[in-house]
């Protein structure tokens, strides 16, 4: 295909310039350019340049539904469904219940000490955050200089 195009002629020299520089014949030059110019079009999965003829005999979207619908199902690729993580426990649980459980009696009476203990690793959590916390504080404080205007916590 023949296209005729006018440029000016400090485009047409510099286009000479370059051709003359890379030894290409100012046609191939031109082309080569326009190639790499074009946008770059995806053909069944690969990138194809613009100067390659285009593949038009793609299927349309109703039929590849049509023939995703006509695939039988692979036997081996159909697996039970099984209970897993807190539904397996749940029905271990249901299906062997525990022997050594607790009765109401038992449980009034150890429930307060176990509270207690919560209680306990909540205050001993609550001290290690508080210590993180003003850490730094402490920290600036001790490397501060003495006159307070000049003092900042970054």
């Amino acid at each position: 295909m023949t296209i005729t195009v006018t440029l000016s002629t400090p485009i047409g020299k510099r286009l000479q310039t370059q051709a003359d520089k890379i030894d290409l014949p100012l046609d191939d030059l031109v082309e080569r350019m326009l190639i790499d110019s074009l946008p770059v079009y995806e053909a069944n999965g690969f990138h194809a340049t613009a100067d390659e003829p285009v593949d038009d005999d793609f299927p349309t979207l109703e039929e590849i539904v049509a023939q995703i619908k006509a695939t039988p199902p692979n036997p081996n690729a159909i697996q039970r469904g099984e209970k897993f993580g807190d539904m397996a426990y749940i029905q271990s649980l249901l299906d062997n219940p525990p022997t050594d459980t607790l009765t109401v009696a038992e449980w009034e009476e150890y429930w307060p000490a176990f509270e207690q203990e919560l209680k306990e690793l909540d205050r001993n959590k609550l001290q290690i955050e508080s210590a993180i916390v003003t850490a730094p504080f402490i920290i600036a404080r001790a490397i501060a200089p003495v006159n307070p205007v000049n003092f900042a916590v970054i």
